[in-house]
């Protein structure tokens, strides 16, 4: 489902598809397998795809999987109270 979702957001060629992971502090193997097809979509029609929001244990499970560097990545902004 996420991936036809990001397929279809892709349809319209943006130079940026941003995928907010405000809400997400864990991914598994299958989701890390989508947003690896999705780049490589992206790429192939000349987009760029941006993990955004990205809490530091998302960024750490996507460096143990050894794909950190495949994705641009915006880390989540802190809250200062």
């Amino acid at each position: 489902m996420l991936f036809g979702q990001i397929t279809e957001a892709l349809s319209v060629r943006p130079e940026i598809l941003a995928i907010d992971f405000s809400d997400c502090r864990y991914i598994d193997a299958q989701a890390i397998r989508v947003l690896l097809d999705a780049h490589k979509l992206a790429w192939q029609q000349g987009s760029r795809l941006l993990l955004r929001n990205c809490h530091p244990d998302t960024i750490r499970l996507l460096a143990m999987a050894g794909v950190l560097r495949v994705f641009d990545i915006e880390p989540a902004r802190e809250v200062r109270t």
